[in-house]
């Protein structure tokens, strides 16, 4: 039985632009877990003397419509473009989950599988150890599954244990982004995997014709984010754009380094993002 999640409608940005986008946050989220990355701004002395600000001269080589990038802890913000444009970033869903689910749920403490989440299971493939109804399994593996396998099946496990399911889970999700002044951010699904193989991209985002690499953003007269590309509206281009919605999180980078940082700064949920090598045994 498929399980689905509630959606709201929100624009979407193109699917190859986004990945791109995808890509970079790990980067950054990683970084910042490994103490590489810091949150505010700092002004520095330039080399003659001068007070710069590093981001006022630090290029970056990547050509992407947003981007945020730091150097390490003491040093300041290296560069910043367009990081409050609201973005589906479906990596935002499977951290928030993590950071709440580990500041509550201690390693050991057994979750059991239900008959919804062994039908995700089911549905996963390139993993090695099947999840059946009945069964208890320790958090600890539930929580590395999800985040290092991608694991929506895990992901409903705890939100099951928790919250009794993805809905209430999701309200949680919700109060947590709002406290950390997440203001960009909304979750639409837990079940992130299942959300995105059930509503595949549309061909458009992969039409030649459509230059995605001249994406910019511009505020409108509410000041509200537009994607445009070459100075005209992606809306008037391709009309089917503007029925596009966000189906698994809406988030921004400059959200996503404010999650970060209290995923750093959570004891129980750092030490989960630290497993490099292989996923706990299950005996």
């Amino acid at each position: 039985m498929a399980v689905t999640s509630g959606l709201h409608k929100h624009k979407k940005i193109s699917y190859l632009v986004r990945a791109g986008l995808i890509l970079l946050v790990f980067i950054s989220i990683f970084s910042i877990l490994a103490g590489l990355i810091f949150l505010e701004a700092q002004t520095v002395a330039a080399a003659d003397g001068d007070n710069e600000s590093m981001a006022a001269t630090f290029v970056p080589s990547f050509d992407l419509p947003a981007g945020l990038v730091f150097n390490s802890p003491e040093r300041p913000l290296l560069y910043s473009h367009n990081a409050d444009v609201p973005l589906e970033i479906p990596a935002a869903s499977r951290l928030m989950a993590l950071l709440i689910s580990a500041d509550k749920i201690s390693p050991d403490e057994m979750i059991g599988i239900s008959d919804q989440v062994e039908t995700l299971a089911l549905l996963e493939s390139g993993l090695n150890f099947d999840l059946e109804s009945g069964m208890t399994l320790p958090f600890r593996y539930l929580a590395l599954r999800m985040v290092l396998q991608n694991s929506d099946a895990a992901a409903l496990a705890i939100a099951e244990h928790l919250y009794g399911g993805e809905e209430g889970f999701l309200k949680i999700m919700q109060q947590r982004a709002s406290e950390l002044g997440m203001a960009n951010t909304e979750f639409h699904s837990l079940l992130v995997s299942q959300t995105e193989r059930i509503n595949p991209a549309p061909a458009f985002f992969t039409n030649p014709e459509t230059n995605w690499g001249k994406l910019i953003f511009e505020r409108d007269e509410n000041q509200e984010y537009q994607p445009m590309i070459d100075g005209q509206a992606v809306s008037e281009i391709i009309p089917e754009y503007r029925d596009m919605e966000i189906l698994t999180a809406r988030s921004s980078l400059s959200d996503l380094a404010r999650l970060a940082q209290a995923l750093h700064s959570s004891r129980s949920a750092i030490e989960y993002l630290r497993v490099t090598e292989q996923l706990v045994s299950v005996r």
